[in-house]
């Protein structure tokens, strides 16, 4: 997984079954890098189960990414209507930010 995403481009060649094909996507959701992993497979000769579920979960972040924006500027504007100035220093808000 570490090889993968500092871009290496390593063979798929020591997965094993399917018990190490399932540790290497609960390893990889528990530290949340399915959807960099998925980006960075794209083009590599991995098992098709490890890279339609890199996909799904990778189509799934993105979706809830673009609803989380649209709340949260939902959320601010209206805020905003009614006066209060919120001060925003961290998580969603600093990520924007930047």
């Amino acid at each position: 997984m570490g090889a993968v995403i500092r871009g290496e481009r390593p063979p798929c060649a020591d997965m094993g079954g399917e018990a190490a094909i399932q540790d290497f996507l609960v390893c990889s959701d528990y530290h949340g890098v399915q959807p960099l992993l998925h980006e960075r497979l794209g083009a590599l000769d991995w098992p098709a189960a490890v890279l339609q579920e890199l996909r799904i979960v990778a189509l799934g972040r993105a979706m809830w990414e673009l609803r989380h924006q649209q709340v949260l500027a939902s959320a601010l504007a209206a805020l905003a209507a009614i006066g209060i100035r919120p001060v925003l220093f961290k998580g969603t808000a600093l990520g924007y930010s930047l």
